[in-house]
């Protein structure tokens, strides 16, 4: 996780009203999820500059916004990472493959064989072990993934109804915003931090 660093004010000083995180490289940076990172911190930090140049009654009336989008964005960087080593601990096994050994394994026992057979049957726990644990990292990335999607999504209508709000008038409500807001404060506290996924593989 990256350190926080407060965002300054456009024509004014450092505030602590809310930090982002600073742009360092990323376990992840590298990865297929980058650029999902790179889109959610454009989001974060539009969000932060546009609260951090609101006049103090307009911040008032929205107390929870700058903190619900530290929280989506953190939890956007959970998931990345987490997306990451699964992808890493998976290799270049596949679900096919393994299954594909273990149907040909099935179809070479041979009890009177006594030491192949051996071999086989320890082969094939190991093998079914594996399987196991592909399907269950296959079954949390695709959560994983879809958790990513929804944060995404929750940091750019977060951005959006803000805009709205600010280019509202004078007598704009933050309806919109405050509903979004306490729906991104619902999604993070439902998603807790995803469980180790691998534990099984990575102990084979």
């Amino acid at each position: 996780m990256q350190p926080f660093q407060p965002y300054p004010r456009v024509g004014g000083p450092t505030t602590s009203l809310s930090p982002i995180p600073a742009g360092a490289p990323a376990p992840y940076a590298d990865s297929k999820y980058a650029s999902a990172i790179r889109d959610a911190e454009s989001d974060h930090r539009e969000i932060h500059r546009q609260l951090l140049n609101m006049a103090p009654d307009e911040q008032e009336q929205i107390p929870e916004v700058a903190a619900s989008a530290d929280a989506v964005f953190r939890k956007v960087q959970q998931l990345a990472l987490s997306l990451s080593d699964m992808d890493r601990s998976t290799g270049r096994e596949s679900p096919e493959a393994v299954e594909r050994e273990i149907t040909t394994l099935e179809s070479q026992a041979n009890p009177l064989d006594y030491n192949a057979s051996e071999g086989r049957v320890r082969r094939l726990a190991m093998l079914r072990r594996q399987r196991r644990a592909l399907v269950e990292i296959a079954r949390k990335k695709k959560e994983a993934q879809e958790k990513l999607d929804s944060c995404r999504q929750l940091l750019r209508s977060m951005r959006m109804e803000l805009v709205r709000f600010r280019t509202g008038g004078l007598n704009a409500q933050p309806t919109g915003l405050t509903m979004v807001t306490q729906q991104a404060q619902s999604v993070v506290r439902e998603m807790g931090y995803l469980s180790d996924a691998n534990a099984e593989l990575n102990a084979l």
